[in-house]
């Protein structure tokens, strides 16, 4: 006789056992699984950060790269030229793309100032490529994050850089920028008002004329005009040490030829008022004025108004010509192998004989490479004059403690032109306020 007990106990399985598979049978489906793969974990090189790449697994051989530029107005896509420029990178290099973002060009949101800024707060977003101009080199250089060209450029566009172009690229003895385009300052004589060309201190000062020129520099230091007159003076800017130096005769010669100047009607005080040469470009063109500084662009873009006008070097003690050279400069931030290679290859389209040479027309200024002004200059005779000039042209001095040394020699400036001071009173104060 069955137990009747365990047949109670198998129903009751039975009956929750049904009861399940009815409640599975109510819900979807689960999907199979799919076959296992061996997939290893990823290895992360941790590396120092440059660009926004960096953060980015870098793939050994990248089929196509996005170049970021901070550039400026005067350099933007909207420029025919520069958008030229940007799609014959793109025609040699397929594979890779350029990503263009607008700074200003000083001041707070410059380049210069999120390359200082952009490192502790925003790494990641660091360029490749940068237009800069050639006073705020030195500092972008030192915060450590831009490369050095030499080794890296094309060997054969660092070659043909104009001796003057090489200079205004170079920081610490070493080649950090590549010049896109060159500005300097020279004299401009009007023809009808005197003559012969002044070569001399002596020929300015025995010559009944006005002559005008910016005496005034950016945050009151020395303007080009007079760091030219004291640097052919003999005058030095350090000692034997490297230290900050002011060379005492060499400063006295030139307040004692501003004072001549000043006595005899040649120049006014009011020269301190003018930190750009052009400021006084009206007052010539109107034929108010004998001599005057002009910078080359502008020389370049109104010269076809000069009909009885000629240009000259600045009149220096003994004679010899010397120039301080200005510009638009392209520095290299990345140190990624391969993002630097496209970004070398970007600088070197913007620096091709013929896009130099092309800007250069444009812009109505001095190319950087020797091949792009011979391309300019044909048999111009003001061209001509620019590459005789050139010769005698430097970068200005980049050197830390320059502007504190250069705002001394300026109070000395100040003091004489405005008769607040005799000349031996204003170098000993330039030299007290240098040794503070």
């Amino acid at each position: 006789m069955p137990n009747l007990k365990i047949s109670q106990h198998l129903l009751i399985i039975l009956a929750i056992v049904t009861t399940l598979l009815a409640m599975l049978g109510c819900q979807s489906p689960l999907p199979s699984p799919a076959a296992p793969t061996d997939t290893p974990a990823p290895t992360i090189t941790p590396k120092p950060v440059s660009t926004a790449a960096d953060f980015i697994t870098s793939n050994p051989t990248p089929t196509g790269i996005t170049i970021t530029l901070w550039t400026v107005d005067d350099f933007s896509p909207q420029i025919s030229l520069v958008n030229q420029t940007l799609a014959t990178f793109q025609e040699k290099s397929p594979t890779d793309s350029v990503a263009v973002f607008l700074k200003k060009a000083s001041g707070q949101a410059s380049a210069l100032d999120y390359l200082q800024t952009m490192p502790t707060v925003a790494p990641e977003l660091l360029p490749d490529v940068i237009i800069l101009r050639d006073d705020q080199l030195a500092r972008a250089w030192r915060t450590g994050l831009l490369q050095p060209l030499s080794g890296k450029l094309d060997r054969t566009i660092i070659q043909d850089l104009l001796p003057a172009a090489a200079a205004l690229g170079t920081v610490d003895d070493q080649l950090v920028a590549i010049p896109l385009e060159l500005n300097t300052e020279h004299l401009v004589v009007n023809t009808t008002l005197i003559t012969p060309t002044p070569l001399q201190w002596q020929d300015v000062i025995s010559q009944n004329t006005t002559y005008r020129f910016a005496a005034a520099g950016a945050n009151n230091t020395l303007s080009d005009a007079t760091l030219v007159q004291y640097l052919s003076a003999g005058g030095t800017l350090v000692d034997a040490d490297g230290a900050p130096k002011i060379d005492a005769d060499a400063l006295r010669a030139v307040l004692h030829y501003y004072q001549s100047l000043l006595k005899n009607g040649t120049i006014s005080a009011k020269m301190l008022d003018a930190a750009n040469p052009i400021d006084f470009w009206p007052d010539y063109k109107n034929g108010d004025i004998a001599l005057t500084h002009i910078d080359s662009h502008t020389y370049l873009s109104d010269r076809h108004q000069l009909h009885t006008s000629v240009p000259a070097a600045i009149p220096t003690q003994n004679g010899e010509p010397l120039t301080i050279v200005h510009g638009w400069v392209m520095v290299l931030v990345t140190h990624d192998p391969f993002r630097q290679e496209a970004a070398l290859r970007l600088m070197e389209t913007f620096l091709s004989t013929e896009a130099n040479a092309a800007w250069a027309s444009y812009a109505q200024s001095i190319p950087s490479r020797q091949s792009a002004f011979s391309l300019v200059a044909d048999d111009d005779p003001y061209w001509q004059f620019l590459g005789d000039y050139l010769t005698a042209g430097i970068a200005p001095p980049r050197f830390k403690g320059f502007d504190a040394l250069s705002s001394s020699m300026q109070q000395a400036v100040v003091a004489v032109l405005n008769s607040d001071a005799t000349v031996d009173e204003a170098v000993k104060t330039a030299l007290d306020s240098l040794e503070k």
